[in-house]
């Protein structure tokens, strides 16, 4: 069953290794509108743990076809940030999306040995980041910044709300767990 995650919102979770969260968007508009006061406008979806650092939060700005990657420590003698990843997205994709949208999910595909997530855009692994913080997901927020009226919010890069989901990855049907678990 899906839960409605609307912008400003946060959805409580439990993601732990071998979990899946899938966020399904009917909208994937990276076109530049123009600059805001303050910068392009980016959305973000961020993922937390019980002590509230960001396990993860996914970037996506306005105007590029990339996406950006950290994490941030809630407790911080400076301003907690890892060091982001940016991954260039295909332009082939890009187009497919703007059209039929997106899901984007997030795999916890530790191991004994490596403590990572991999990031897939409709079952296409786009990238793994390697945790910092220890402990499971407890909840994502859905968030923009520099939408400064109602008219900038229409032109959101993901739909409002979205539909997420949660699968176990044995829970998945045969195809979408060889795409995954063969990108490993």
């Amino acid at each position: 069953m899906a839960s409605d995650l609307k912008k400003g919102d946060e959805l409580s979770l439990n993601i732990s290794e071998g979990t899946i969260i899938a966020f399904k968007s009917t909208v994937f508009d990276l076109a530049k509108l123009g600059v805001f006061k303050g910068g392009a406008q980016e959305t973000y979806l961020d993922l937390y743990n019980g002590t509230d650092d960001i396990l993860l939060s996914i970037m996506i700005r306005r105007g590029q076809s990339k996406v950006f990657f950290n994490d941030r420590a809630f407790k911080s003698l400076v301003d907690g940030w890892g060091q982001t990843r940016s991954v260039d997205l295909s332009p082939t994709d890009v187009e497919r999306w703007k059209r039929s949208g997106v899901t984007i999910s997030i795999h916890d595909c530790s191991t004994r040995s490596e403590q990572r997530y991999q990031i897939l855009f409709d079952l296409i692994t786009i990238c793994y980041f390697d945790k910092r913080f220890p402990g499971p997901a407890t909840k994502v927020i859905y968030s923009d910044r520099f939408a400064k009226s109602v008219g900038d919010r229409s032109r959101c890069q993901l739909s409002d709300p979205l539909k997420v989901f949660f699968y176990k990855l044995e829970d998945l049907a045969t195809e979408e767990r060889q795409s995954i678990v063969s990108a490993r």
